[in-house]
């Protein structure tokens, strides 16, 4: 319900903007309309999110395969860099939820051209993510503050985050000089004056330092919530993730807020979006229904890289994640076996097509039937028949359940890949 709830509200918000089929359109408004346009966008975010959360995280916890929450809040994603993380991020994890950029008040320290730009790229956001939403892949979270003892813990963290000093250098290094810039022209002098002490330079940085620290307090707390791990989009965030991790939580680990699978799972997602190999250029040529049917038919298939890729981050002593040649080269390991798997099945194929075309349906049928099988379910047939059956059709059987084992495989769905990009 959640989902389908989710597609309905994003196009709804597309169509009266005119963004529905028509991405790329600018926003026109005067200044005066834009405070208006921001509380109506805002107040149809918070009424859907009222209404569908708490089914949505409850489907979120059921989920067992892996789930990712964005630390960072969706529109500080570098457009060029956006389509390439959804399509590494949609192959790996069954869910990517990121907060909903609508779901923000805007600044009211922000100027009037700071507020219509806000505005425009939030919408620009949400018209990246529709095609993942309409999928059911992306799904989006309400803003933290909906929820006191999210928000106490929240503030708890960052003022603790405001006296690190380690913190504050680690966080302002991540700025790029354009988004200083972006900042500064963004805040009123008023905003300068009460963040700053009336430096814009100061201003920017506080604003750096304490939105990335409440970004990732609200991703892990919000994921702790609904069983998602915190990922992003950075380098950079990732090694301030991990930060924030070993000086916010180190003294709550004994209680359990930092498992040894917690970690193991995070160093694994990071992992896999740190590797580059060529196979995986496909991806970004691909529909995002294209990418999910194929992960979705190779689930065994991944599933066992996934458990490679997790053996191979264990050699990563501790829980630093600064050295990103290291989560690389985990990464190699582990895509190494699944290129020999590809290379195994690429060689067994032809014999498995062979023997499923010699020994033909009417066999396996034929010996269910001789067996007094039929009518009963198919696989409970094939089973008893091959533990019964002679000749043509025991040799049926096997081949069918070979090509199951080689769905296992985790060669597979890389062989899936290929095939998709031979058909692009």
């Amino acid at each position: 319900m959640g989902t389908d709830a989710t597609k309905r509200y994003v196009s709804d918000v597309l169509e009266l903007m005119g963004l529905k089929g028509n991405r790329k359109k600018e926003l026109r408004v005067s200044e005066i309309e834009v405070r208006a346009i921001g509380e109506e966008l805002e107040g149809r975010a918070r009424d859907h999110h009222s209404k569908n959360w708490e089914s949505l995280a409850q489907n979120l916890v059921e989920e067992k395969q892996p789930k990712g929450i964005l630390t960072e809040s969706p529109w500080t994603f570098v457009s060029a860099t956006m389509p390439e993380f959804l399509t590494r991020a949609a192959f790996y994890y069954n869910k990517l939820v990121v907060d909903d950029p609508l779901d923000y008040s805007l600044p009211q320290t922000a100027t009037s051209i700071g507020s219509r730009n806000l505005i425009a790229k939030k919408l620009n956001v949400l018209c990246s993510l529709e095609p993942w939403i309409a999928e059911g892949f992306v799904e989006l979270a309400p803003y933290y503050h909906h929820f006191t003892s999210v928000s106490k813990a929240v503030q708890h963290w960052a003022d603790a985050d405001k006296e690190d000093s380690e913190w504050q250098k680690q966080a302002f290094s991540l700025a790029s000089a354009d988004f200083l810039e972006y900042i500064k022209a963004s805040i009123n002098q008023e905003g300068v004056d009460m963040l700053g002490k009336g430096d814009a330079a100061l201003t920017a940085r506080a604003v750096l330092s304490g939105g990335a620290s409440k970004e990732i307090a609200q991703a892990y707390l919000l994921g702790s919530a609904t069983d998602t791990l915190p990922i992003t989009d950075s380098q950079k965030m990732w090694r301030l993730l991990q930060l924030w991790i070993s000086r916010r939580l180190a003294a709550e680990s004994a209680g359990g807020r930092v498992t040894d699978a917690f970690v193991r799972e995070l160093k694994a997602g990071r992992a896999w979006l740190a590797l580059d190999a060529k196979e995986l250029v496909v991806l970004d040529k691909l529909e995002p229904a294209k990418i999910l049917e194929i992960r979705n038919s190779s689930e065994y298939s991944f599933q066992d890289f996934r458990n490679d890729l997790g053996k191979a981050v264990e050699e990563i002593r501790g829980t630093g994640m600064e050295d990103e040649a290291a989560y690389r080269e985990a990464a190699y390991q582990a895509w190494g076996k699944v290129r020999e798997s590809a290379d195994e099945i690429r060689k067994e194929r032809p014999k498995l097509e062979r023997r499923l075309a010699v020994d033909g349906v009417a066999t396996v049928s034929g010996a269910a039937l001789s067996l007094g099988l039929a009518p009963v379910a198919p696989g409970y047939a094939l089973t008893t028949a091959m533990a019964t059956a002679v000749g043509p059709g025991r040799d049926f059987v096997k081949s069918i359940l070979d090509r199951q084992a080689t769905k296992k495989s985790s060669g597979y769905f890389l062989l899936k890949l290929e095939e998709a990009e031979s058909s692009t």
